[in-house]
């Protein structure tokens, strides 16, 4: 059975808005003290009030650098990528070597899957900053969606050793160690994982995988239990259940699950592809085949869609 996670990119974090917390003692003085009250808007989260300062602090001077980023950090906590891109664009003509600008517009073009750019953007910035953990993270984040797992845990690796005290860390590294097939050092990281942040999903669904892998069914059984509390209708989630009634020989209820995620998440093959296997045990290969075409058809509009991203 395939393993069913996903490594989940970080894009466009706050840690960069947590690491501008300082602006305000720093910024450059506006006039009208626009600047200055956008920042008291910004931090009782007031992001209109402050949008609408921070633009006329602009109005009077188009190059204030801070204005910009908090510009850019409003529009993240609104989902507006490419203003995100434009108000980072400019920061960066401004200052080719601020490195929120480069690692945030890094993240982007990592999001539409643009590897090689989003790789120089981020290289740029540890150039400025060589510890710098938002950087390292994403960029082990893209070698990891490249394929380059033993690059990715190394970089991975690294981030862990400059702050040892963020579970995310673990639990990506964990991911790719659960990608090598390395389950002992994968168990081991969302172990501590889970020590550092008890609501990571991730670190639970490797932790199922991996018991289920070595055939441990009550370890397997009672972090299904717990992501059953934590995220209900988590993707995949009735999938897992399904593996497990499978092992246990119960293929009736592992068919049931199956059909369940297919309800719930019509356009993921893995649930296709695992009751094809299911209705093969029983006999039933009209069902598996109709299935399995199912599944192929869904799986080519996937690698279409990702070429179609790549090609942006």
């Amino acid at each position: 059975m395939k393993n069913y996670l996903l490594v989940l990119v970080f894009i466009i974090s706050f840690l960069v808005l947590n690491a501008q917390d300082q602006i305000g003692s720093m910024a450059e003085k506006s006039p009208d003290n626009s600047f200055e009250i956008g920042i008291q808007y910004f931090h009782k989260e007031n992001l209109q009030q402050a949008e609408v300062n921070f633009l006329k602090t602009l109005k009077n001077n188009p190059d204030h650098i801070d204005a910009l980023k908090y510009l850019a950090e409003i529009a993240i906590a609104q989902k507006k990528i490419p203003i995100v891109e434009y108000y980072y664009s400019k920061v960066l003509e401004l200052n080719t070597e601020d490195v929120d600008a480069l690692i945030s517009l890094g993240v982007i073009q990592l999001n539409t899957g643009n590897f090689e750019q989003a790789e120089i953007f981020l290289q740029r910035a540890l150039e400025n900053e060589p510890n710098n953990e938002l950087a390292l993270f994403n960029l082990g984040v893209l070698y990891g969606a490249a394929g380059k797992l033993s690059t990715a845990t190394e970089t991975l690796k690294k981030v862990i050793s400059i702050n040892p005290g963020n579970g995310k860390y673990y639990q990506t590294l964990g991911l790719y160690f659960l990608l090598q097939d390395r389950y002992s050092d994968a168990e081991a990281m969302f172990l501590k994982s889970l020590t550092l942040d008890q609501n990571l999903i991730d670190s639970r669904k490797g932790l199922v995988i991996i018991y289920q892998n070595q055939n441990k069914l009550t370890s397997s059984q009672k972090y299904i239990h717990d992501l059953e509390v934590l995220s209900p209708n988590l993707p995949s989630l009735n999938l897992l259940k399904a593996k497990q009634y499978y092992l246990n020989n119960e293929i009736e209820m592992a068919i049931d699950y199956a059909q369940q995620e297919i309800e719930e998440n019509p356009l993921e093959p893995d649930a296709y592809y695992f009751l094809v296997d299911l209705y093969k045990i029983k006999g039933e290969d009209r069902k598996a085949d109709a299935l399995s075409i199912a599944a192929q058809k869904l799986n080519e509009m996937d690698n279409a869609k990702q070429l179609s991203k790549n090609k942006r």
